[in-house]
């Protein structure tokens, strides 16, 4: 008969610690809602979640910057490169160098992107409206404006993450 020690025995009770944390639950909830908008946005326009996200900045924020287009889709530089070239590729984008910097340029639709861009809002739109459609007026005001004080505070434990980061980095050069 195998003993089973104290801690091996309270394992599932620590798991089911951080599973009750608001952090771990959003961001389950966050990898459920990509999962399920990826599949979606395949089926009903061929395209991935990255590409969305690219089109919908564009389409919302146009004529916009390779550096802008990279903050606002929080995606790596390769990734939108790579991405923006596919749009490209696909009559979807259109690319202009900005005549003040040469090595930059600016994003912008194409008509058809345009006209994808509109599609994939107003799927946006009914599949917003559905997702929430659990939560009263009342737990919707509270959920989003919850979310916004979440985002807030995020950016700033961000910031402050990232200046622990470089300040370790600067002692460990030194």
């Amino acid at each position: 008969m195998t003993k089973i020690s104290k801690r091996q025995d309270q394992t599932p009770k620590l798991k089911k610690r951080f599973q009750r944390l608001a952090s771990y639950r959003l961001h389950k909830l966050a990898s459920i809602s990509d999962r399920f908008i990826d599949l979606r946005y395949r089926r009903k326009f061929g395209l991935r979640t990255a590409e969305v996200r690219i089109m919908a900045v564009v389409g919302a924020l146009s004529p916009l910057s390779f550096k802008m287009t990279c903050l606002e889709t929080d995606l790596e530089k390769s990734k939108v490169s790579r991405v923006v070239a596919q749009l490209i590729d696909k009559g979807l984008l259109k690319k202009r160098d900005d005549p003040s910097d040469q090595r930059s340029f600016h994003l912008t639709l194409s008509p058809a992107g345009m006209k994808l861009y509109w599609a994939m809002y107003a799927d946006a739109i009914a599949r917003n409206r559905e997702w929430i459609s659990v939560l009263s007026k009342t737990e919707r005001a509270v959920f989003l404006k919850s979310l916004d004080a979440l985002m807030s505070q995020s950016q700033k434990l961000l910031e402050v993450e990232l200046k622990a980061r470089a300040a370790t980095r600067s002692k460990r050069d030194a």
